[in-house]
């Protein structure tokens, strides 16, 4: 397995692209869209933040605890908040597997917090997206955890 690398991406610019990409996806589907044209709408918003990801930072998981030692392998993370991003997602899993979906795999975006001058990383669940996704299903597994974060609250 890969040993992280000190991460480039900037945090607010990942969160910036997030925060477009659920405006978009949550009026979508609002609008009971069809996911092929919600995926265009989703790889158009892509195409305009792109060129401020380092793609390195980016990487992919089939199973959790793959991503957790990821993470521990890491030296600029402490494993208390390791354990509490874990424990965040699992909670997002849960309610995803309450709701019938089936996980496809995890990812970890190493971002860097320029204004703390610190690194830091948000951690994604993938779920298949073939089944039917409903505005209201995918509302509850971001609002999931006790604790949601600001990627998850930007989704309203």
């Amino acid at each position: 397995m890969n040993k992280p690398k000190f991460p480039k991406t900037s945090l607010e610019d990942y969160f910036k692209y997030r925060e477009a990409l659920f405006i978009n996806l949550s009026s979508m589907m609002k609008r009971g869209e069809k996911a092929r044209d919600i995926r265009k709408v989703l790889d158009r918003v892509y195409e305009l933040y792109k060129a401020y990801f380092f793609l390195e930072d980016f990487y992919s998981f089939g199973r959790l605890d793959e991503l957790n030692d990821f993470l521990l392998g890491s030296s600029f993370f402490e494993k208390q908040f390791i354990d509490e991003a874990i424990f965040h997602e699992k909670e997002h899993i849960k309610m995803a597997e309450d709701l019938g979906y089936n996980i496809k795999g995890y990812s970890a975006i190493l971002l860097f917090n320029y204004k703390k001058n610190e690194p830091s990383f948000a951690l994604q669940v993938h779920i298949d997206l073939d089944e039917k996704l409903s505005y209201e299903n995918f509302k509850k597994m971001c609002m999931a955890p006790k604790n949601p974060s600001l990627i998850d609250l930007a989704f309203k």
